[in-house]
Order: C-alpha cells, then structure tokens, then sequence
C-alpha cells in the first residue's frame, strides 16, 4: 500500500487522519495512534480510553497490520512524532 504522507506541511493529526482513511483505520485504532503519537504510553492510553492494557494492544498489533509498519517506532515516524525521533 502506497502511503503518501511525505508532505511536510501535513500536521501530525493530517497525516494520522490519511493513514486512517488509506489504511481503514477503526476509530478505536485511530484514537490509540492519536495518544501514542502524542507520547502517552500504552498504560497511560488505556487509562484514558478506559481500556484495558491488552486491548490497547490489540489495536497496536492491528494498526502494524493494517499500515504494514514493521514497528511501533517507524508508524510513529510516519505520524510525525516527535516520540520517534532520538534524543
């Protein structure tokens, strides 16, 4: 699947909202990568979606499998996080 989020004038939130369409995202899998990609932990994601921790996992996994990411870190890349830059 082609991604075209290499526009650098595109937010973080744009380019989240293109992977959703593009990758058919659930809204679930949506709010998970908005919170990860803000720097929340999966702990901390869950706490506030009133999830539980494996759940939230759950969406992780589907959301590599659905933009074929190879790692949390290179989807968090492709969000513009600046989590996944190193400091």
């Amino acid at each position: 699947m082609a991604l075209h989020l290499d526009q650098p004038a595109l937010t973080q939130a744009a380019r989240i909202d293109a992977l959703t369409r593009q990758c058919r995202l659930s809204q679930a899998e949506r709010h998970v990568l908005l919170l990860l990609a803000d720097g929340e932990p999966v702990d901390a994601a869950s706490r506030h979606l009133g999830l539980c921790v494996s759940t939230v996992r759950s969406h992780v996994r589907n959301l590599l499998g659905k933009t074929q990411a190879p790692s949390l870190m290179q989807l968090l890349r492709w969000t513009g996080s600046a989590q996944a830059l190193p400091h």
